[in-house]
């Protein structure tokens, strides 16, 4: 009895150390995205298309992911209905957001009674972006390029409630086994 006792003990203070490593390895990962983004800040990735941002950095950090548009462990996903988390998930800067026709559109009034109306497209199929902030909430900050015309990489904000249509996936960069 003793010795199953500590035999479970013991394992579970493995696979504890193990989890630890692996969640470190994860925000290490979402660390280096988000400084490989800011550190590039209005610089052309590659030629200039969403994709490569994600793209340049996975490969330098040899993160695992299908070299296409799976660009790691989904996190979240949505649309016209919210953001959907997935089981025990969370949001981190650093996560790539792949935005398939997705349409947003508001309209902001003044305090003085005049009104103003926008839109946006992120993705005529496909857009990918870094996520630098999330308030919580509904607004997401992010680093993205080949948006707006500008082929270099920027920042702008993204209220997730005025989504009218299409799909995006939240991404979490990961490496299918620990460096050491």
């Amino acid at each position: 009895m003793k010795k199953t006792s500590l035999l479970m003990i013991f394992l579970f203070v493995i696979a504890a150390c193990g989890a630890v490593v692996i969640a470190g390895d994860i925000e290490y990962l979402n660390e280096q995205m988000l400084a490989f983004a800011l550190g590039h800040m209005g610089q052309k990735i590659g030629r200039g298309e969403c994709w490569d941002l994600a793209a340049q950095p996975l490969n330098e950090l040899g993160a695992s992911w299908d070299g296409h548009w799976g660009f790691g462990k989904k996190v979240a996903g949505g649309g016209a209905s919210g953001l959907k988390l997935e089981k025990d998930a969370s949001l981190m800067p650093g996560d790539i957001i792949h935005f398939m026709k997705v349409k947003a559109s508001w309209t902001k009034t003044y305090p003085n009674g005049s009104r103003e109306w926008g839109s946006e497209t992120l993705g005529m199929p496909d857009h990918v972006a870094f996520l630098k902030e999330y308030d919580g909430k509904t607004t997401l900050t992010l680093l993205h390029q080949n948006v707006n015309k500008k082929r270099y990489l920027v920042e702008t904000t993204l209220d997730i409630a005025n989504i009218k249509s299409g799909t995006y996936y939240i991404y979490r960069p990961w490496r299918a086994k620990v460096s050491k």
